[in-house]
């Protein structure tokens, strides 16, 4: 089994910060002018395909089973779906003002039956399928990440094997074969981003639906085998230039989002300089590296999944309390729904850990 990459764990809560501190964009003005969210997201999705592969250490040599398949994807629901299902239930109060306010001339019956609709595709975790807002964001909004995911699961012992079986079989091009597979998923994503990039459908297809997003967890899982056939191929000054690099590459990106059309700012267009910056960050020896591995960074890397997930819950809530009291600086609103996030989250990551630990050794 392979070793937790330490700056690869500091990214992720890279990552979080930039999605969250996207969600209280309204407070910060400035924050505005970036599209920090759905660059997060995209690190998440590639994040997800690099850990994928490297967990599986390079090494799957036969064709996985519909049994296994199974059991793959079950062990990890199981990890996540306990913590959706909460974040379902705390925010139906919010779900039903929702549809009270969608559709105002509507009587009980109605409203709860549109509920029922919507609980019923987000609980079965399929409602990022469906190219309406409504459902794609229905209850808990991130949980649309949480369907991607299961479809990402569901396919994940393929694709892994696929990356893995092709240089074996075709030997000395099949590392080309794995760069041509690369280049062809970002053209695919291009093409289709330029068919519906000004369309209405343009979110619901090229930021949420997994059938899109696959490519960039395909991507992910192609930079993790790349990452593993050259990590002992690079000396320490080559490290350090690829990560200032790509730091710099991804940053002129988030600072020039704006110059591309919306449509194709939240999907390919961030495709070369994240792929490029997940490959370089793996390496754990490079001086960026050792930035990312502060204790800080580390922290919310280890709780980022569940920062990720009830952040918006904890702000929901906060701006309906703060209807009812008296105005406070607009600094706070981001300062204290932000601590309140991270505390919570930290709470649900290590609080249950502690208890079983506790309860081991009463």
């Amino acid at each position: 089994m392979n070793t937790k990459i330490l700056s690869i764990q500091g990214l992720r809560a890279i990552a979080a910060l930039m999605i969250i501190f996207s969600h209280r964009g309204g407070y910060l003005p400035p924050l505005l002018n970036y599209e920090l969210g759905a660059n997060g997201v995209s690190i998440f999705i590639m994040l997800s395909g690099f850990v994928a592969y490297y967990s599986h250490n390079n090494d799957y040599s036969k064709v996985p089973s519909l049994k296994y398949t199974l059991q793959y994807t079950y062990k990890k629901i199981k990890k996540f779906y306990p913590l959706h299902f909460v974040t379902f239930v705390c925010v139906i109060p919010l779900e039903y003002l929702a549809v009270k306010l969608l559709l105002p001339e509507a009587d009980l019956t109605c409203h709860l039956l549109e509920m029922a609709k919507r609980a019923a595709a987000n609980l079965s975790l399929t409602h990022s399928f469906f190219p309406e807002q409504s459902y794609y964001f229905s209850y808990n909004q991130t949980s649309w990440y949480l369907s991607d995911t299961l479809f990402f699961c569901l396919l994940t012992p393929l694709i892994v094997y696929l990356i893995c079986i092709i240089p074996k079989k075709l030997k000395k091009i099949g590392t080309v074969v794995n760069l041509i597979i690369f280049i062809s998923c970002i053209l695919i994503q291009l093409l289709i981003g330029l068919l519906l990039y000004n369309t209405e459908f343009a979110h619901a297809i090229l930021y949420i639906n997994p059938l899109y997003r696959i490519f960039d967890y395909i991507e992910g899982c192609i930079i993790c085998f790349f990452f593993l056939k050259y990590k002992n191929k690079l000396n320490k000054a080559i490290i350090n230039l690829l990560q200032i690099v790509s730091v710099c590459c991804f940053t002129v990106f988030v600072l020039s989002w704006k110059q591309f059309p919306v449509g194709l700012a939240y999907c390919v267009v961030y495709t070369i300089p994240t792929a490029f910056l997940l490959f370089s960050l793996a390496y754990d020896t490079g001086i960026i590296s050792k930035i990312l591995k502060i204790k800080v960074l580390q922290f919310l890397g280890e709780i980022s999944f569940e920062l990720f997930l009830i952040h918006l819950v904890v702000f929901r809530y906060f701006d309906v309390i703060c209807n009812h009291l008296p105005p406070i600086h607009i600094a706070f609103h981001t300062i204290i729904p932000v601590c309140l996030a991270i505390l919570v989250s930290a709470a649900i990551h290590f609080l249950p850990k502690q208890l079983l630990h506790t309860r081991h050794n009463s």
